[in-house]
């Protein structure tokens, strides 16, 4: 568990201590559990009431996990339908920029040009088969005859 979760997780139960006890008791207990025993103890998180949720500064993973306590525990099945399309649509855009930012045409393109310079590379290069001279023979046939 990140250190990011543990200070969503001490968000939400501030959040959630501010909405009724009707509502709250909807909420299963061991989801509470779990968030209560996970969360950052030393990270210091105050809900602004004056304030709307919206508008409060919260983190990314607060959101997540606000979003899901609702979609699942308090949303109708119109509200639930709304939320489902709004993170198709959100899903969609991030698919998009994450293939405008690895276009996989470009780099399977650059790939194939580097594989073709290596052979073309490889072809180039000559074996140069070495031979010894006369005089390397005879001195190396001496050497054989110390050793």
């Amino acid at each position: 568990m990140t250190i990011t979760d543990k200070k969503s997780y001490t968000e939400v139960c501030e959040i959630l201590k501010h909405i009724p006890k009707k509502e709250l008791n909807k909420i299963p207990k061991d989801v509470i559990e779990f968030l209560e025993n996970n969360k950052d103890r030393t990270y210091e998180f105050t809900y602004d009431v004056s304030q709307s949720l919206s508008e409060q500064k919260v983190l990314r993973e607060t959101n997540s996990l606000i979003i899901g306590l609702f979609k699942r525990y308090f949303a109708t099945n119109t509200q639930k339908e709304k939320i489902n399309n709004i993170l198709r649509q959100n899903e969609l855009i991030y698919q998009n920029e994450l293939r405008q930012k690895y276009n996989a045409d470009l780099v399977f393109k650059k790939r194939c040009y580097t594989v073709k310079e290596n052979k073309r590379q490889e072809e180039q290069i000559t074996i140069i088969e070495y031979k010894e001279s006369i005089f390397q023979k005879i001195i190396n046939f001496i050497k054989r005859l110390w050793s």
